[in-house]
């Protein structure tokens, strides 16, 4: 991919996972989710506000 593109993205990504570690309570599903393997998808939904970015993040 161009690194015009990519560089931008990989700096989001890290400003937005430090913004994340500033919270620091651990969500309820948290543990459950880094028990799964690597090799499945998972998917969170929920309601608006109820912090599934956050705990993706």
């Amino acid at each position: 991919m161009d690194n015009r593109i990519l560089t931008p993205l990989i700096a989001t990504s890290r400003r937005v996972m430090a913004w994340a570690r500033k919270f620091p309570r651990k969500r309820f599903l948290f543990d459950e989710l880094r028990a799964i393997d690597e090799e499945y998808y998972v998917g969170i939904k929920g309601i608006r506000g109820v912090g599934k970015t956050v705990l993706l993040l």
